[in-house]
């Protein structure tokens, strides 16, 4: 009984990380906060690929979908983030600093809109994440 009691903490602990970072990434756009919460749902996703066999496929469908919709919302955030943090540790000759810079700069005007977009078009924030409360129905 102790494994099922840890199989739920650890569930319990994704979903809680998913929660506290994904409202940190889409609401400040917080980019280690983006990560984390990619990273909380990709956790989340092989624990639910692993109890697979145990579980009923239509129960579990809505988790596994919402979690796949927040990373797929980030996915492309944290993308260019990871691009624009290379970009900016990168030393390159002085003839290639201009480009560097100007790739800076559109990659970072890409960022805003993608993230104004996000906003605007975006599905509510609470919406998305109430989708991870019906877990424990698993």
């Amino acid at each position: 009984m102790e494994n099922d009691t840890d199989v739920l903490d650890y569930f319990d602990e994704q979903i809680e990380q998913v929660k506290k970072h994904a409202t940190a990434a889409l609401e400040a756009f917080d980019g280690h906060a983006i990560h984390q919460a990619r990273v909380a749902t990709r956790r989340l996703k092989a624990g639910l690929d692993l109890l697979s066999p145990l579980m009923d496929a239509g129960q579990a469908r809505p988790l596994q979908n919402a979690g796949k919709k927040l990373r797929r919302r980030l996915g492309p955030l944290r993308d260019l983030d990871v691009m624009i943090d290379h970009l900016q540790h990168d030393s390159p000759p002085p003839t290639v600093k201009p480009a560097q810079e100007w790739l800076i700069e559109r990659l970072e005007k890409t960022r805003r809109d993608a993230r104004i977009d996000d906003t605007e078009n975006g599905q509510k924030l609470t919406k998305l994440l109430a989708r991870f409360d019906g877990w424990w129905v698993l």
